[in-house]
């Protein structure tokens, strides 16, 4: 037994040293790897947008693209989300509710998540409800102070999402609020909207991006910008915008 536990501690003893030997290089090696900026950062970034956004997807960001966002996406005096609203359509907009509906049927084809969705009134479904997919819209906006309190998207969540995921976000928009075939989005009465779908295109290339405001009730707001090949792809875009369609709008410079 006394032999035994000598030749025991021995081996322990080498394993040990051999261990230790080997230990500097195996960390070496290890921290080159780690240390790589790029791969770094690009991991930091995706880590954090599914801590804060798990539900970040391309379909989501096609609904988001769609969303009106009339005044914000929040109560524009309460800052405070409506219960259960999804999103809301004009009487005029029924061909384009159906397609969000799809959209949101593919969403949870896409995500595997369970909610109820409600369409009101009966036989047009022009108001969308649902408090849990709600609550996930929601969480991609914020309130900052200085600006509206109605609520705009996090233009951070944007950044890091993918270009997939950033393409989709024009495409529902423009779906939604492209001008007859033209190379512009028009919006009523949103700004912040427009403003975040100007960041996304100057991210993906397509430049110029000008934004035009015309002083009136509501205010009307036109985003013009030069379609990179594979937005052209996705975007039914045919012809760019005439002068004269922008006749009584100044360019809006920040």
């Amino acid at each position: 037994m006394q032999w035994r536990s000598r030749k025991q501690i021995v081996r322990s003893l080498v394993f040990f040293l051999v261990s230790a030997a080997l230990l500097p290089a195996l960390v070496s090696g290890c921290k080159t790897r780690q240390d790589r900026p790029e791969e770094k950062n690009e991991i930091k970034k995706i880590e954090a947008v599914k801590e804060k956004n798990p539900d970040l997807t391309v379909g989501m960001c096609r609904m988001l693209g769609m969303l009106n966002e009339y005044l914000g996406r929040f109560n524009h005096i309460s800052g405070k989300p409506y219960a259960g609203l999804v999103e809301s359509f004009g009487m005029d907009e029924q061909e384009i509710a159906d397609r969000f509906e799809e959209m949101i049927l593919a969403y949870h084809q896409e995500t595997g998540t369970r909610f109820s969705l409600k369409r009101d009134p009966p036989g047009s479904g022009l108001v969308f409800k649902s408090h849990k997919l709600s609550e996930i819209i929601n969480s991609f906006y914020i309130v900052e102070k200085g600006k509206s309190v109605s609520g705009t998207l996090d233009l951070k969540v944007l950044d890091a999402a993918s270009e997939n995921c950033r393409l989709a976000f024009v495409q529902g928009a423009y779906m939604r609020f492209g001008l007859e075939g033209a190379n512009a989005i028009r919006m009523a009465n949103g700004y912040y909207k427009i403003t975040a779908l100007a960041h996304v295109l100057e991210g993906l290339g397509c430049k110029p991006v000008r934004i035009y405001r015309m002083e009136t009730v509501p205010m009307s707001y036109v985003l013009v910008f030069r379609p990179t090949e594979r937005l052209k792809e996705l975007l039914p875009i045919r012809r760019k915008l005439r002068k004269e369609e922008l006749k009584g709008y100044q360019e809006v410079k920040e």
